[in-house]
């Protein structure tokens, strides 16, 4: 029984997909962040509105995509 349970779980288990299973933490530096502001937003030509950090989220979920394609 409890190695039949233990298969059940395993079963259930690879087909639950969880936020977790594609989240990654990432620190920034204040650096960084500065570096950003400075060379790469412009408050002007902000699209839709997007505030810096927005802007900055989406700036690097580009490069990230870059990288890995």
């Amino acid at each position: 029984m409890k190695r039949d349970s233990k298969l059940t779980y395993i079963e259930w288990d690879m087909k639950t997909i969880t936020p977790g299973d594609y989240s990654q933490e990432y620190e920034i530096s204040k650096k960084s962040y500065e570096w950003f502001l400075n060379n790469v937003y412009n408050p002007i030509d902000k699209p839709r509105g997007l505030s810096p950090g927005e802007s900055f989220k989406n700036y690097l979920k580009t490069e990230f995509e870059k990288l890995l394609t």
